[in-house]
């Protein structure tokens, strides 16, 4: 017990320039001192462009409003933005890729996303999840729940136009249960129901929808596809939230739909015994039931 006690560090106390005792505590006394004799200047942890950031009023690089320690936005070393420059550019969303940047490449790339996200004007939105800019041939996926949120939340990356769109598929359960697109055969009433509240085609045996989402391929080579999350938890069928999001995907699909086929140029007509071959694919994946395929032959065959 006595060499225990031996061994535990002993109260020691200085007396500091002051005149107060202070307690060591096995600390050296160099290095209590040190610790009184700079208690007058706290910690300093800032870089550079904070402590400057004190000394001076700091102002938005984009819209020159002024900003201060907790409203600024960094976006990459030296260069900051307000609140708002940061949501219409959505740089928050790649903020690995923006520190890598000089300050004048980060500007140039903020001050064109949020152009680009000025230029786009939403006149039609599908339930939230769909926003276009028909005048100008331009459509969005937000980010955010928008459905929850009365304002979406766009990236301007996000942003492609009509021509964009190659094909998009409907997938319940990781099964695509329809798809369309440019030179396809239109989805129409295939799908659904007349009263649009469930499938009318093969849909897995299931009285759980674990996942409905749309996903629209694009030729777009940095973002070859988009997703449309309409379920991405379980939900029983028999609930209404099930058949609100069919209803949604229904819309979605008519919109993309509407888009392919109005575009001039866009829509190629094909031969009856290709009209025919693609319906059998769809016939194939469970799309379509066997009555539907043989109703559409018939009706590609004037039979």
């Amino acid at each position: 017990m006595d060499e225990y006690n031996e061994n535990i560090p002993k109260e020691e106390t200085i007396t500091d320039e002051a005149g107060e005792e202070v307690v060591l505590n096995g600390v050296s006394e160099e290095a209590v001192i040190g610790e009184v004799e700079g208690a007058d200047e706290p910690f300093d942890d800032r870089d550079e462009d904070e402590e400057a950031d004190e000394k001076e009023k700091l102002h938005c690089a984009v819209c020159d409003k002024e900003i201060n320690f907790f409203t600024k936005k960094k976006v990459t070393r030296g260069l900051y933005i307000c609140g708002d420059c940061e949501e219409k550019s959505a740089v928050h969303r790649y903020k690995k890729e923006m520190r890598k940047l000089s300050p004048e490449e980060a500007l140039r790339v903020v001050i064109n996303k949020i152009t680009k996200a000025e230029n786009f004007r939403i006149t039609k939105s599908i339930d939230g999840y769909l926003l276009m800019d028909k005048p100008k041939e331009l459509w969005t996926v937000p980010y955010a729940a928008t459905a929850i949120k009365r304002i979406p939340r766009i990236d301007p990356a996000m942003i492609f136009s009509y021509d964009a769109i190659k094909s998009y598929e409907l997938i319940e359960n990781g099964n695509c249960m329809a798809k369309g697109g440019v030179g396809m055969p239109p989805i129409g009433g295939l799908l659904f129901g007349e009263d649009g509240a469930g499938f009318s085609a093969n849909s897995e045996d299931k009285d759980i929808c674990e996942q409905l989402q749309i996903m629209i391929n694009l030729q777009n080579v940095s973002v070859p596809r988009v997703f449309i999350n309409l379920i991405f938890k379980d939900i029983d069928k028999e609930k209404k939230a099930y058949g609100a999001a069919v209803l949604t995907a229904q819309k979605i699909l008519s919109a993309l739909e509407n888009i392919t086929r109005n575009k001039e140029g866009n829509y190629i007509v094909n031969s009856p015994a290709d009209e025919i071959k693609k319906y059998k694919e769809l016939l194939d994946m469970g799309a379509i039931t066997p009555e539907e395929y043989e109703e559409k032959k018939k009706k590609l065959l004037n039979l």
